[in-house]
């Protein structure tokens, strides 16, 4: 009875942040209030989503809100883009999706951020689709899918280089770093990480992304049979 009740008031609770995401508001009538309103319904709607392990349904609310918040300020639809899909990241695809979760779900998310990333094109929004790009690399990285990770990457970086974008420029150059120490190409991959470091010294990294580079240090040195240092990496990531 009591699951039965919980069922019901997430059934209902959903329709109601659905249907405040979905009132039309005339461009006249955006202010402060509407677009808060309608974020949060957002946000509260997509935890369920993701806490529910409804995947499609959270993909689907992603492709949803760019036509429906295009009237929003360009900052806040990229805030808003930016944080759902972080927030489908942190699904765990084998637990959701049985035995080949990742890969269906890595094809899902490579899916939506190509969709993102042509709406993007379309509406002239660079930095959200710079954004995303480096997602789509990263998970083409996971798919084993080398090839089409660097050619992005490469685009990307020469871009990154241009906007001075220096957070973002130093995950799409670990991403990179990543895919040649997955090509076992040892020389390119330090080479790579060498140019996260010197980046990231001249910005602030979120503790996480300095994790991940730790973390890709301590492979590199392994690799080179350096251990005591490629120790020192790896207990620099875990204490992150």
């Amino acid at each position: 009875a009591t699951a039965h009740t919980e069922n019901q008031q997430t059934g209902n609770a959903i329709k109601i942040f659905e249907e405040v995401i979905k009132v039309e508001i005339r461009a006249a009538q955006i202010n402060d209030e509407v677009i808060r309103a309608k974020e949060n319904a957002t946000y509260r709607l997509a935890k369920i989503l993701r806490d529910k392990g409804l995947v499609d349904e959270l993909i689907s609310l992603q492709k949803q809100i760019l036509p429906l918040f295009i009237e929003f300020p360009k900052s806040k639809t990229a805030k808003i883009t930016r944080s759902l899909f972080d927030l489908s990241l942190t699904i765990d695809p084998t637990s959701q999706l049985g035995p080949l979760g990742s890969t269906q779900f890595y094809a899902k998310l490579v899916d939506l951020s190509r969709h993102i990333i042509a709406w993007c094109e379309t509406e002239s929004r660079s930095f959200l689709r710079m954004r995303i790009e480096t997602n789509l690399a990263d998970l083409l990285f996971k798919q084993e899918k080398y090839a089409d990770s660097l050619e992005i990457l490469n685009r990307l970086t020469y871009e990154l280089k241009k906007k001075e974008d220096k957070q973002l420029l130093v995950e799409s150059q670990l991403v990179e770093s990543k895919v040649y120490h997955a090509l076992e190409n040892v020389s390119k991959a330090k080479a790579a990480l060498t140019a996260v470091k010197t980046t990231a010294n001249s910005t602030y990294i979120v503790p996480l992304l300095q994790a991940e580079i730790d973390f890709m240090s301590g492979l590199i040195a392994a690799d080179e049979k350096d251990y005591i240092l490629a120790y020192s990496y790896f207990y620099e990531t875990f204490e992150a």
